[in-house]
């Protein structure tokens, strides 16, 4: 569904480093995406949007002579909709140019505002702040009704490490409370608000007149969006964002992350480590690297100088309660489930939803799955801080699962 067909992104599960196999040109590393074989009536509708965008394509005179594809390829075998075992699954788009079509948005908004216990996003961009916010409000739903457990949130994607278009990934981070989590971003962002409390306070003291009041009110309707008090204000003036930052770039400090009530959120991404044996590039076995991991565990990690290169995520994956799943072409961001052509596959299957989490919590911590998602999240998160410790004294990993952290991307209008 996500994969390109290309030689410089062939990859498999190990993620090796430097995979000799690969063949890969320089500059392309480790690559993560997700694919879904499919059979059965679901066929029909892939077939029929398929031909539709071909057809469209085509000039209407070839078509008035050699007929449209959509013809030639129309069946009237019929398929059961459950055989041998099958599952219902529904093929969802994004068209622009039919409805506008919006359907994928549609499925993640309904799978978010029904999560009992779990989400677990894997997606190439993070940047779609309504859907952080509606699940948000499912949190607060579910504690005002006295759930008596948090929602818990994973998320798999990349760093955005680009000096534009930040403003939605760090909304979204903002929004999550893992604002910190993207230390340039965030003082920036500070900054901007440091100079709103500034004016305010200026423009107070200065004498009435239409201009000023139409100014002053304008900067304290910006404040008001922000959630921006006179206390906060206070804080903005008196606090320095650059020397937040420093400490921060330097790993001298730990992000501070405050997650909306109701909720546990871990912000993710993907790093293949190299502690000096990487001549070799040879994928182990499951028990080979069980092994290794209990020596790592009893013993400490391999003392000696390692080396990261991100493994790029292009999945685009949602996994809800080990009851529903989508996975398709589309991103987290505006233009996927807005305005680009894409197609998502939705499919309410505890089978092969559970499976995606079995076979992908193997493969990011090297650890299986526990009967609890509490145990999970508190499992996630304690390779997360090992591996931060790790990383800060250039030791090789446990699992490829590391924090979300982002020190180079400023604060800038995204255009998606």
């Amino acid at each position: 569904m996500g994969h390109n067909l290309h030689r410089n992104y062939w990859d498999t599960t190990a993620h090796l480093y430097d995979d000799k196999a690969a063949n890969r040109d320089i500059g392309f590393g480790p690559w993560q995406d997700l694919s879904l074989h499919v059979k059965g009536p679901v066929l029909f509708d892939l077939n029929h949007n398929f031909c539709n965008a071909w057809d469209s394509g085509t000039s209407w005179i070839r078509r008035l002579f050699q007929g449209s594809l959509a013809s030639q390829r129309r069946t009237t075998t019929p398929l059961s909709y459950i055989q041998n075992g099958g599952e219902p699954a529904q093929i969802c788009r994004t068209h622009p140019e039919e409805g506008p079509e919006e359907a994928i948005l549609e499925v993640y908004e309904k799978a978010l505002g029904n999560v009992h216990q779990y989400a677990y996003m894997e997606n190439q961009y993070f940047r779609y702040k309504p859907l952080a916010e509606r699940l948000k409000n499912t949190a607060a739903t579910r504690k005002a009704a006295g759930a008596l457990h948090d929602l818990h949130l994973f998320v798999v994607t990349n760093n955005p490490e680009s000096g534009h278009f930040s403003s939605t990934s760090y909304d979204m981070m903002e929004s999550l409370g893992q604002a910190e989590l993207m230390p340039l971003a965030h003082r920036d962002n500070l900054y901007d608000q440091r100079q709103l409390a500034y004016r305010e306070r200026e423009l107070s003291e200065r004498p009435e007149s239409p201009e000023r009041d139409r100014e002053l009110l304008q900067v304290r309707s910006k404040m008001r969006q922000q959630n921006i008090d006179e206390a906060r204000a206070d804080e903005l003036i008196a606090d320095d964002p650059n020397a937040h930052y420093n400490k921060a770039a330097a790993r001298e400090m730990e992000p501070e992350m405050l997650p909306p009530e109701g909720m546990k959120v871990i912000v993710a991404t993907l790093v293949s480590c190299d502690a000096g044996k990487s001549g070799s590039a040879v994928a182990k076995t499951r028990g080979e690297r069980q092994i290794e991991q209990q020596i790592t565990e009893t013993l400490g990690p391999e003392q000696g100088t390692a080396k990261y290169k991100s493994i790029y995520v292009h999945s685009k994956l949602l996994l809800v309660d080990d009851l529903f799943f989508t996975l398709g072409s589309a991103n987290i961001n505006a233009r996927s489930l807005l305005s680009d052509s894409e197609l998502n596959i939705a499919m309410p299957s505890p089978t092969t939803t559970k499976l995606w989490r079995e076979r992908l919590w193997e493969m990011h911590t090297g650890k299986g799955i526990n009967l609890y998602v509490a145990d999970d999240f508190s499992k996630w998160d304690d390779v997360i801080n090992k591996n931060w410790e790790y990383q800060k004294k250039n030791l090789p990993l446990v699992g490829k699962l590391v924090r979300f952290w982002d020190v180079v991307t400023p604060y800038a209008t995204a255009v998606d």
